[in-house]
């Protein structure tokens, strides 16, 4: 009698270990397959945000704000994602030069370009424009516009920034 209930617990303590295996290989699935999903998704991160293109960059407007040597500018950039994923951008910087001189700087926070889609961002920026004058010390014309400012294509800075120069 003592013999049939070792043999019932032996049973009973092998079921519940092969229970417990089988719960633990089941475990280890799963996270297996989360932990390769999130790879699999940042990888494709990673190629939507390397793969992102400056269609076009332009001045819209180029204005004096009635005070001299400042100016206000809207800058447009065209953004294209042409991947399937879409991209969340938390900063996008910039950088702008007129004739190799430092005019100013902007920042574009948290914007989205969905997947095939190309978007518009505008930016308007004030900055006060100095060192731009007709060339001598007299104070005559120091006042004049600045020439047309023309942009090359933007040098990415990282996966959330580029600079613009």
């Amino acid at each position: 009698m003592k013999n049939d209930m070792n043999e019932e617990k032996q049973k009973k303590l092998e079921k519940s270990v092969n229970r417990q295996k089988l719960f633990n290989r089941i475990k280890i699935g799963i996270t297996l397959f989360i932990v390769i999903g999130l790879i699999v998704y940042l990888y494709a991160v990673y190629a939507a945000a390397s793969s992102l293109t400056i269609e076009d960059k332009s001045i819209r407007s180029l204005h004096s704000t009635g005070s001299i040597n400042e100016y206000e500018a809207t800058l447009v950039l065209e953004i294209k994602n042409p991947t399937s994923t879409a991209i969340e951008i938390h900063r996008f910087t910039y950088k702008a030069y007129l004739d190799d001189n430092f005019v100013g700087e902007g920042e574009k926070s948290y914007f989205s370009i969905n997947p095939y889609t190309t978007i518009t961002i505008p930016y308007s920026v004030t900055q006060e424009i100095s060192g731009i004058g007709d060339g001598d010390d007299d104070g005559i014309g120091d006042d004049v516009a600045p020439q047309a400012v023309l942009f090359s294509e933007p040098v990415p800075a990282g996966l959330n920034s580029a600079s613009l120069s």
